[in-house]
């Protein structure tokens, strides 16, 4: 099944990320429908920014200088180390809600093995 992507997967690179995403959870199992679409979406979406903000940080560096209110530069802390660690927890929301993480895999694994053998014991 194709799942169809919502509005805002608008630019090459989110329609490749949307797709990624959506293949591996399909290998791993997990059973999709349109309701997931927007879930996907917006993992996909932080998924870009996670790396275009953490390849940025790299380059800039989490301490940088700037011009200080007195003329002087300074060194303060990079503002987009904190941005990278918001869509950290973002992704982490994410991929335990799709199942992406061992622990989340895991659990999912547990309650499939749970309602095979509570049907089997219903017959």
């Amino acid at each position: 099944m194709e799942l169809s992507r919502p509005d805002f997967i608008n630019t090459p690179e989110l329609v490749q990320q949307f797709d990624d995403i959506a293949d591996r959870l399909v290998r791993t199992g997990t059973v999709l429908d349109d309701s997931d679409c927007h879930a996907i979406g917006v993992l996909a979406r932080n998924m870009l920014a996670f790396i275009e903000h953490s390849t940025l940080l790299d380059q800039e560096g989490v301490m940088i200088q700037v011009d200080g209110n007195r003329g002087r530069p300074i060194t303060k802390k990079n503002p987009r180390a904190d941005h990278v660690k918001d869509i950290q927890s973002n992704l982490r929301f994410y991929f335990n809600q799709l199942g992406m993480t061992p622990k989340s895999k895991s659990g999912r694994a547990a309650e499939t093995e749970v309602g095979e053998g509570f049907s089997e014991f219903l017959q």
